[in-house]
């Protein structure tokens, strides 16, 4: 039977920094990851306007959340008459995109507690025609999975705007 040594409080501190940075860091990536979601959509939103980027970052810096430039996306490509996605799946998608960005707004903007790395802590403070003021134990993985989650979002809205593009009339300039 072989006795092992407890680890030194120099290692175990090197420990809990590298823990606080790998949580630190997910909680940036999801932030960047969002950030450039919003950037891709504003993107979108000027191609298919045939507006010059220049240009148009006055117009589409002005328009805050991802709800509102997906919404100028959806009404664009309605009102150019684009044949698909349908409205039914512009919806759906819509309303993912809202529950993503809750979950978003939580891990960016609640503060968080690494009293023990190991097991990070944000409070929920929120008031939403209800209080809710709430210590929530969310790990390291699920934060770097709302990471690779908006990633997926992001892919998916790629795919639905170039689709939304080619199923434009012929009378439109893409074609």
């Amino acid at each position: 039977m072989s006795s092992a040594n407890p680890p030194s409080s120099e290692e175990q501190s090197e420990t809990w920094r590298r823990l606080e940075r790998d949580h630190l860091a997910a909680v940036g990536m999801v932030a960047s990851n969002w950030a450039y979601f919003e950037a891709v959509i504003d993107d979108w939103v000027l191609r298919l306007a045939h507006i010059e980027p220049s240009i148009g970052a006055c117009i589409t810096a002005q328009i805050a959340g991802s709800g509102r430039k997906l919404d100028a996306f959806i009404s664009l490509s309605g009102f150019l008459r684009a044949s698909a996605p349908s409205a039914n799946d512009w919806e759906k998608f819509a309303s993912k995109v809202a529950g993503v960005a809750e979950r978003r707004n939580r891990v960016v903007h609640d503060p968080w507690f690494l009293i023990d790395p190991e097991n990070p802590i944000r409070l929920e403070a929120t008031a939403r025609k209800k209080l809710r003021l709430e210590m929530i134990l969310v790990p390291t993985t699920e934060v770097n999975k709302l990471a690779k989650d908006i990633e997926k979002l992001r892919a998916k809205f790629e795919d639905m705007a170039r689709f939304a593009i080619t199923s434009l009339p012929s009378t439109s300039p893409e074609k």
